[in-house]
C-alpha cells in the first residue's frame, strides 16, 4: 500500500481483511496490530459487521417462525380432515345399525367415538385460532389424539 490516505480499492481490501480476521475470532487489538491500523478504525468495522450479522440472524429467525406457523396450520388442517373423515365413517356405521339388545354396546361405542371426534375437532379449532403452538407442539397433540384413536 502507498503512504498517505488509502484509495477506495485499498479501503475495500482493508475491510475484507478486517472481516476475515473478525470471522477467525481475532480481537480488535490483534487485528489492528496485524494490519497496522488504528484500533478505533478496526473496532468501528467490527461493530458494522456485528450489526449486519444481527440483522441477518433476525431475518432468518422471522422467516423460520413464519414457516413454522404455516407448517403447523397445514398440519392442523390435515389432522382436522382426518378426524372429520373418521366421524363421517362412524356416522354411516351408526345409520346402518339396527338398535336391539345385541347391538346396543356397539351403538354406544360408535356414539362415544363420534363424540370424541367432535371434542377433538373443537380442541383443534381452538388451537388453530390461537395459533400459539409450534409444529413440534402440534405433533405432541397429534400423538395424544392418535393414542386416543388406538384406545377406541
Amino acid at each position: 500500500m502507498k503512504v498517505g490516505r488509502p484509495s477506495s480499492d485499498d479501503h475495500e481490501k482493508i475491510r475484507n481483511k478486517i472481516e476475515n480476521n473478525y470471522f477467525k475470532g481475532l480481537s480488535v487489538r490483534n487485528t489492528a496490530k496485524l494490519l497496522n491500523l488504528n484500533k478505533n478504525t478496526v473496532s468501528v468495522q467490527y461493530l458494522k459487521i456485528e450489526k449486519e450479522r444481527d440483522i441477518i440472524i433476525e431475518d432468518n429467525f422471522e422467516k423460520r417462525v413464519i414457516k413454522d406457523k404455516n407448517d403447523a396450520d397445514k398440519f392442523y388442517e390435515n389432522l382436522m380432515d382426518e378426524i372429520i373423515i373418521r366421524k363421517i365413517i362412524h356416522e354411516e356405521k351408526l345409520e346402518k345399525i339396527q338398535l336391539n339388545k345385541k347391538t346396543h354396546s356397539v351403538y354406544k361405542l360408535i356414539m362415544d367415538i363420534i363424540q370424541k371426534c367432535d371434542t377433538q375437532l373443537i380442541e383443534l379449532r381452538i388451537i388453530k385460532t390461537n395459533n400459539y403452538l409450534t409444529l413440534s407442539e402440534a405433533q405432541i397433540i397429534s400423538n395424544k389424539i392418535h393414542s386416543d384413536r388406538i384406545k377406541q
